[in-house]
């Protein structure tokens, strides 16, 4: 192969077209994995907005390994039975079932993740040029700033919940849905007042 056709070739493949055609998603997630496996980094493409305002989807995010540097407030890449999924960690569970707790910043609810399912965390956004790094300065103040208010959203829901059962009230009053709303706001506005929007 020409010197020529062979870049060609190597620049179709990492757009995700092999000489043969496109691979398939679920073939990239596995080459994904593989590079961050044996100490890689990976840019990937965000394709929802469960983590607005800080990623949107189309923004581009830079992964690395984290095994066992993982820290409250970072956000993470971990797998599902329905693909990749990209959310922060609120909390870790230690113990003889190690699992984080992770949350998509812009969703009202919260999961739990064996560690194992965890690849790798969001070191990096990139959008449209303007870059963020996440493991320091503005950008890690930002993740501990959206990490905070995400559990204090989730602690309203908590509580909100807890308080309908006490008080026997069978229909949400919707206290709580505000409160999250007013928070999620308050998210929003840290973002652009950090320069992160």
């Amino acid at each position: 192969m020409a010197h020529g056709a062979k870049e060609s070739a190597w620049a179709a493949q990492a757009r995700g077209v092999s000489p043969v055609g496109p691979l398939s998603d679920t073939v990239l997630e596995g080459l994904c994995e593989e590079l961050l496996a044996r100490g890689g980094r990976v840019w990937r493409t965000v394709t929802s907005d469960s983590m607005a305002p800080l990623l949107r989807a189309g923004d581009r995010i830079l992964v690395e390994p984290c095994a066992g540097r993982m820290r409250w407030g970072d956000v993470v890449v971990f797998r599902t039975p329905a693909g990749a999924m990209v959310h922060r960690v609120v909390a870790m569970r230690r113990g003889r079932s190690p699992r984080i707790i992770e949350k998509g910043d812009a969703n009202p609810f919260a999961g739990a993740v064996d560690l194992d399912a965890v690849v790798g965390r969001v070191c990096r956004r990139d959008r449209g040029g303007d870059a963020v790094d996440f493991m320091r300065g503005r950008g890690r103040l930002i993740q501990l700033i959206l990490a905070a208010l995400s559990l204090a959203e989730l602690g309203g829901l908590l509580v909100g919940r807890g308080l309908r059962r006490v008080l026997r009230i069978d229909r949400p009053t919707g206290a709580a849905t505000r409160l999250a709303g007013l928070l999620r706001s308050a998210s929003a506005r840290i973002v652009r007042l950090l320069g992160s929007e």
